[in-house]
């Protein structure tokens, strides 16, 4: 079956797309309290470091959203990819 060129390219950014996902999960998974600290910073207009002192159970669990989110966006970001790579790129309604 001949595949129609919005196919070849359809499939080719779904799965550029899915790499670009799986690549900020990772880091959202592996650097979290990196990323998390200047969004925290510019948003309360207070620092980490004082926050993580005045109130370490709240500062963890924010850490822990911030893996949970990471790790689904990776989950997500797989799912993505395996569908645009098996099913679209052959062209299958």
């Amino acid at each position: 079956m001949e595949r129609s060129s919005s196919v070849k390219i359809g499939w080719k950014i779904m799965v550029g797309m899915g790499f670009y996902v799986l690549i900020l999960g990772l880091f959202g998974l592996f650097i979290a309290k990196e990323m998390f600290a200047p969004d925290f910073a510019a948003f309360t207009r207070q620092s980490w470091s004082s926050f993580l002192a005045s109130s370490p159970k709240p500062a963890e669990m924010f850490i822990m959203i911030e893996s949970m989110v990471a790790a689904m966006a990776l989950m997500a970001s797989i799912i993505v990819i395996l569908v645009a790579w098996n099913s679209y790129c052959a062209a299958e309604k």
